[in-house]
C-alpha cells in the first residue's frame, strides 16, 4: 500500500475523481476482503500442510473457476466448446494433483489443498466483481484502494487472532515480506487492473498458468521438497 501511495503521488493522480472514488468505497472494501484478506490468509494457513509447488498449481486453476463463472455474470464473456474444453481438461488436473491425498481421507494435507482451491474461487470471483464495478478509475488507485482494504481487514483480524502478537524476527522473513509486497501485489495490481479492463477476466486470469510452473521448479530446487509425477501432469 505504501509503495502504490508513493506511484499515486509521483503520477499525481491523488486528485482524480475523487467523487467517483468515495462512491467506488465499499467496492473496494468487498475486493480487499475477497481479493487479499480471504485469499491471502488461506493460502498462507494452506502452506503448512502442503508444499509450495502444489500450493502454486491449485492456485493455477483460478482460470477455471473464472471461466466458469463469468459469462454468468459478464455479458461479454462467452462460454467456447474450446474453453470448455480446457475447463474439463484443467479439472482433472486438479483432480489428478489431489488423488492422493484424497485417498488418504480427511488428511491434514487435504484440507490444505481445499483451502488453497477456496482461495482461487474467491480470486475469480473478486476478478470477476472487479471488472463489473471498478471501471473508470487509474489502475494505480484501484490497486491501492483495494491493497489498503485488504491490509485494514487482516491487521483488524490479527489482532484479534494473534495471542500473543509478534513481528517476524528473521530478516529473511522482512526480505520475502518486501519482495512480496512491491513485486508481487505493488506492481502485479497495477498490472492486473490495467489488464482487466483491456482484455478482460479470462484472459487476464490465464496468468495464473505460469506460476505452477515457477512454484513447483523453485520448491524442488530450494526447498528439497518432494517432485510428484501428479505435479508434471
Amino acid at each position: 500500500s505504501i509503495g502504490l501511495g508513493l506511484i499515486i503521488l509521483i503520477n499525481k493522480k491523488a486528485g482524480v475523481a475523487w467523487k467517483t472514488i468515495k462512491e467506488k468505497l465499499p467496492v473496494f472494501l468487498v475486493l480487499g476482503l475477497i481479493n487479499i484478506a480471504l485469499p491471502f490468509s488461506l493460502i498462507s494457513w494452506a502452506e503448512q500442510f502442503i508444499d509450495s509447488g502444489t500450493a502454486a498449481i491449485l492456485n493455477g486453476s483460478m482460470p477455471l473457476f473464472t471461466v466458469f463463472l463469468s459469462p454468468i455474470f459478464l455479458k461479454d464473456e462467452r462460454i467456447s466448446l474450446p474453453k470448455m474444453a480446457g475447463l474439463v481438461i484443467g479439472f482433472l488436473g486438479v483432480v489428478l494433483l489431489m488423488a492422493p491425498s484424497i485417498q488418504n481421507k480427511w488428511s491434514s494435507n487435504l484440507i490444505g489443498q481445499f483451502a488453497s482451491l477456496l482461495a482461487s474461487i474467491f480470486y475469480a470471483a473478486s476478478t470477476i466483481f472487479a471488472r463489473k464495478k471498478t471501471g473508470g478509475i487509474p489502475a494505480e488507485i484501484q490497486a491501492f484502494l483495494q491493497l489498503s482494504s485488504g491490509a485494514l481487514i487482516i491487521w483488524i483480524y490479527a489482532f484479534f487472532t494473534e495471542r500473543p502478537f509478534i513481528l517476524p524476527q528473521s530478516s529473511l522473513t522482512w526480505l520475502s515480506l518486501l519482495w512480496l509486497g512491491v513485486l508481487g501485489s505493488c506492481f502485479a495490481y497495477i498490472i492486473y487492473f490495467y489488464l482487466l479492463h483491456k482484455i478482460g477476466t479470462t484472459r487476464t486470469s490465464m496468468i495464473t498458468y505460469i506460476p505452477p510452473l515457477i512454484g513447483m521448479l523453485l520448491g524442488v530446487g530450494f526447498l528439497k521438497e518432494q517432485f510428484y509425477w501428479q505435479a508434471l501432469v
